[in-house]
């Protein structure tokens, strides 16, 4: 009897029990893939997407559809671009978001907050920003065996790899970091070089929400070997002989495996800032033609030799960002947690500029990996 009462309250209920109202079948999607921000010269918003389509027949064909349209706000350029497009275009798959200069040097926030709110978004899209304008990006189509949006997506991965960019670099990472009032961030900067070509050149840098400045490729690699974040394949040349540049014999490669940080902020009763920002980079010689690495004095010198020129280098670089008022090592935040009562009397976009820092780079090269 029991079980009877107990079937039948359970059948009930399930009368009861909405189903799957907001359910998107995949199958009937049509998914973007790339996807892209421009400001036109009017000030409006032009979207351009490629759009993932596969023909039908013995052999499928895939094919990626562009389509662009222009609106007064992001969400107005997402109803024109739909009017354009046939069947129920999601973004579910997207592989990188792209943003064209002219409007990353506005307030960007609106744009993401957009997409990160959005659930039918790929927050874990690769984002970069354009040098140009990004809707040109899309006229590669293909490279090789890549589709654009594929071939962009590897790019991308590579540069973190080399450490020219900071992994994650994703929709979800940028707009978390955007929400920070005491870290400001970077978004990879790439550019057309060719019919079929894009190229990482280096990192967009961010005050607040807008593009204030640029690091190139070999600036936005010490960056992130001073922010103790490095990839896999960590190399660079540098000209270590006097001579002549074109003479290979000149140079040295070498490859980083470990990074050794130090990075302290103090304040002085005056309220000025301090930061010690000390790292400590162990290398592999991949390629030095002159080949005199088993020589203890040789490796000594060349350790100061290149020490002394990435110490200069990373003096450089962040007076380059402090110019363009970009607080990507978070020396704010450091503020926020150990120091609050000083932050409260900052003005940081003001007095970032101020800070003074005490950098210094050693190279430690541990042998020649070609003799290995």
């Amino acid at each position: 009897m029991k079980k009877g009462i107990a079937w039948i309250s359970l059948f009930s209920m399930l009368l009861f029990l909405p189903g799957c109202w907001d359910q998107d079948d995949l199958k009937e999607a049509r998914l973007v893939i790339l996807y892209s921000m421009d400001r036109t010269s009017e000030g409006k918003i032009e979207q351009t997407a490629a759009i993932r389509e596969v023909e039908p027949g013995e052999q499928q064909r895939i094919v990626d559809e562009i389509h662009s349209a222009v609106g007064l706000t992001e969400r107005d350029s997402v109803n024109q671009l739909r009017k354009k497009t046939a069947g129920r275009v999601r973004h579910y798959d997207d592989l990188v978001y792209l943003i064209g200069k002219s409007l990353a040097t506005s307030d960007i926030y609106p744009l993401l907050d957009v997409l990160y709110r959005d659930p039918k978004t790929a927050v874990y899209a690769k984002m970069a920003i354009v040098d140009g304008k990004a809707q040109d990006i899309f006229r590669i189509k293909k490279t090789g065996t890549f589709f654009i949006g594929q071939y962009l997506f590897e790019v991308l991965k590579n540069a973190e790899n080399f450490s020219i960019i900071s992994s994650p670099n994703t929709v979800e990472s940028t707009f978390s970091k955007m929400l920070d009032p005491g870290k400001d961030f970077m978004i990879p900067l790439v550019k057309k070089t060719g019919e079929r070509e894009v190229q990482v050149t280096g990192v967009a840098m961010f005050h607040g929400h807008r593009m204030t400045g640029r690091l190139h490729h070999d600036q936005a690699v010490l960056f992130n070997l001073l922010s103790g974040r490095y990839g896999k394949e960590t190399r660079f040349a540098r000209k270590v002989h006097p001579g002549n540049p074109d003479n290979p014999a000149n140079y040295i490669v070498i490859q980083i495996n470990r990074v050794k940080r130090k990075f302290k902020v103090a304040t002085r009763p005056d309220g000025k800032v301090d930061v010690q920002l000390h790292a400590k980079l162990r290398a592999i010689a991949m390629e030095y033609p002159r080949n005199e690495l088993e020589n203890e004095k040789k490796i000594k010198k060349l350790n100061k030799t290149l020490s002394n020129m990435l110490t200069r280098e990373s003096k450089e670089v962040i007076q380059k960002m402090q110019r363009a008022r970009c607080d990507a090592f978070g020396v704010g935040r450091q503020l926020i947690a150990f120091h609050p009562e000083v932050w409260k009397r900052k003005k940081w976009s003001k007095d970032y500029p101020k800070v003074r820092f005490h950098t210094k780079v050693e190279v430690e090269i541990m042998g020649d990996d070609l003799l290995k």
